[in-house]
């Protein structure tokens, strides 16, 4: 069964919880936070910069109470502090092509980025530096998303894919379609 958490809340992507509050980017390069007990909203956050041609698009949470939204047209991570609701651009071009699915690694100390691109990079963003190193190139044209299971076997999807992709632990690839549609 499905019900509504919340009508009109703003989100277009997302969402990602961090502690008892819901995060997601909206239109106009909005980020926004709603309390999950109260429904109250608790964030409304504009990165600044042109809203309608530079879209926000993933966003995640590492631990230590920052939320890392992706923005593919500049080939940007921000990196926005949850307890004063300040950013920074914490990830700029570098190897970044448009900048989209993101899973963070904790053990890794690092982001995995799958660019909206056509034979989209997965690339590692390490949290101590923001440096980018490419860790797989693939013929995948456009994903959106990356997860990993509890094996650290990584799948990817997204809107112009024909199917669910299925890559190994060691990122030496290539993907491989698990499920087509």
């Amino acid at each position: 069964n499905q019900s509504y958490f919340l009508q009109n809340g703003g989100f277009v992507d997302g969402p990602v919880v961090y502690g008892d509050i819901v995060y997601g980017v909206g239109n106009n390069r909005k980020v926004f936070g709603y309390n999950l007990i109260t429904k109250e909203k608790v964030m409304d956050v504009t990165i600044g910069g042109a809203t309608s041609s530079y879209y926000l698009s993933s966003i995640i949470a590492d631990s230590a109470g920052y939320l890392y939204i992706s923005c593919p047209p500049k080939h940007e991570i921000y990196k926005l502090r949850i307890s004063d609701q300040t950013y920074t651009v914490f990830a700029r071009q570098n190897g970044l092509n448009r900048p989209n699915g993101m899973l963070l690694e904790r053990d890794r100390n690092r982001i995995l980025v799958i660019d909206d691109a056509t034979n989209a990079k997965i690339n590692a963003v390490s949290l101590s530096d923001s440096a980018v190193t490419t860790l797989l190139t693939t013929t995948l044209y456009s994903p959106d998303g990356i997860v990993k299971d509890k094996f650290g076997v990584y799948y990817i999807g997204g809107y112009y894919l024909s199917g669910l992709y299925r890559i190994d632990s060691l990122l030496v690839g290539p993907p491989v379609m698990i499920h087509s549609g």
